[in-house]
């Protein structure tokens, strides 16, 4: 059944020549389900189609190898894969879902393109989205890729995504879930006052392991299974959380949101008074002249956090957070 799947993206068949010769095989006395969505282990929409292309990964890392790798003796290419979808237009609800490739111990490690997905949402189908790059990986990781006379091994050293696009790819339970926490197994608690689910247990909790996902143990940390898991790589620490979501929009934005009073419930004791506020924006007036070049997004009102973006929430954090709040927040 997995050959005819591998078949079936290899020659571009239709799921109804799936179907067809799935019945072929039965009629020759082979028991395999008929249904080309049982045989692909997917239900969802194909998405075979102009607004899908493969390019290809093997030539992007020949293009790297002929621009250099760092150290002579150098034989493994070590591959950062990225996955994010991004909107195409501000009008329309088209993102783009490009797969990339950087290779980080290359000369040039400019990530390039292995597969690009044009849509309205995320791909209809994961296992069609990742099959071409999967097949092509796993290739790769086995026969190596040749290079003037040398042999180079290709690994995988993490996928770099935000954690939407890791629930996405991983097919596991969001970061709101009982079980979304993606580092332990402890099952979340619900803080009703917050609206939000905690993992408050910090001590004598099991870590996630590589055979634990695969084997999928904790039943309620997994919606499926992960065209993934073809790839040699570990299912957790492959994945590494990433510091815009859980510091920045997780955090800080929360803190700001319940200092600055815009917070839904209205009872919070830390909430800053009228008079604080008004010297937050005086001092945000007084240095926004003073920021260096680097800083591409400069703040100019704490009024509404819940718009502002991570280059903002950043430099409050790390910068001039310390100079603005100074002798406004309470040691408490």
């Amino acid at each position: 059944m997995k050959e005819l799947a591998l078949l079936y993206v290899r020659k571009k068949l239709s799921l109804s020549a799936v179907g067809a010769i799935a019945k072929l095989i039965v009629a020759l006395g082979h028991d395999i389900p008929i249904d080309p969505r049982t045989i692909l282990q997917t239900t969802n929409t194909p998405i075979r189609n102009k607004s899908f292309h493969h390019f290809s990964l093997k030539n992007g890392l020949l293009q790297k190898l002929k621009k250099g790798m760092i150290g002579s003796g150098n034989l493994t290419i070590k591959c950062q894969i990225n996955i994010d979808g991004t909107p195409v237009f501000k009008t329309n609800s088209v993102d783009l879902w490009p797969i990339l490739c950087r290779v980080v111990n290359s000369l040039d490690s400019s990530p390039f393109v292995i597969s690009i997905f044009a849509g309205k949402g995320k791909p209809p189908s994961l296992e069609e989205y990742l099959r071409p790059f999967l097949t092509e990986m796993i290739q790769l990781q086995s026969e190596g890729v040749e290079f003037e006379s040398k042999c180079y091994s290709v690994e995988i050293i993490s996928f770099v995504c935000d954690a939407p696009a890791r629930q996405f790819l991983k097919v596991i339970t969001g970061h709101g879930g009982y079980g979304g926490c993606e580092r332990c197994s402890q099952t979340g608690v619900f803080d009703a006052v917050y609206h939000c689910m905690t993992f408050p247990e910090l001590v004598d909790i099991s870590l996630r392991t590589d055979d634990t996902f695969r084997y999928q143990v904790h039943q309620n940390h997994h919606k499926g299974n992960s065209p993934l898991l073809d790839l040699n790589i570990n299912m957790i620490s492959s994945f590494p959380l990433d510091y815009m979501h859980l510091v920045l929009f997780g955090v800080f934005k929360r803190l700001l949101t319940i200092w600055t009073g815009d917070w839904s419930k209205k009872h919070y004791h830390h909430r800053l008074g009228t008079w604080d506020k008004t010297q937050l924006e005086k001092r945000l007036r007084r240095i926004r002249h003073s920021y260096p070049g680097e800083f591409h997004r400069i703040t100019i009102t704490l009024k509404y956090p819940k718009q502002m973006k991570a280059n903002e929430l950043r430099t409050i954090l790390l910068y001039t957070g310390p100079v603005l709040f100074k002798g406004i927040l309470s040691s408490e």
